[in-house]
Parts: C-alpha cells; structure tokens; sequence
C-alpha cells in the first residue's frame, strides 16, 4: 500500500477548523476553499462514513458523474 490510510485521515481532521468550518493546508493556517475540497474528497476515497464515494477524474460524486454521462447519452 502506498498510503497510510490512518495517518492521512489522522492529517486531514487535524487540518480542520470547526470554528470557522473548513480544511486548511496545515493545522495552523486559515482554511480555504481548494483544500477544504481536496480534504472532503480524500476523506470520502477513504470510505468515511457520511460522505458520499467520488468519481476522481471529476472530483465530484459517482452520482453527479453518472447524471452527466445521462445527459451526454441522451442529450
């Protein structure tokens, strides 16, 4: 395995700031928008409960990817 599952997830809530809500690139800095992204979809490609499982290449869930594909197919 490449990754260590436990101590990525250990990180990521590490990073999180639940005053202000969101993810930051380290646990002493502001959170923002890409990696409070980036964290959501690491945590949900680490099956944590809640989350709904993403489509990588889109970074967006496996319903949205198979909604598009819907509408590519039929549209």
């Amino acid at each position: 395995m490449f990754v260590d599952k436990e101590r990525l997830r250990s990180f990521i809530y590490s990073t999180q700031d639940r005053e202000l809500g969101g993810f930051g690139k380290f646990n002493d800095v502001v959170p923002d928008a890409l990696h409070t992204c980036y964290s959501i979809s690491a945590l949900s490609l680490l099956h944590e409960p809640n989350l709904r499982i993403i489509y990588p290449p889109l970074n967006i869930t496996n319903r949205a990817a198979e909604h598009l594909t819907n509408i590519n197919l039929n549209g």
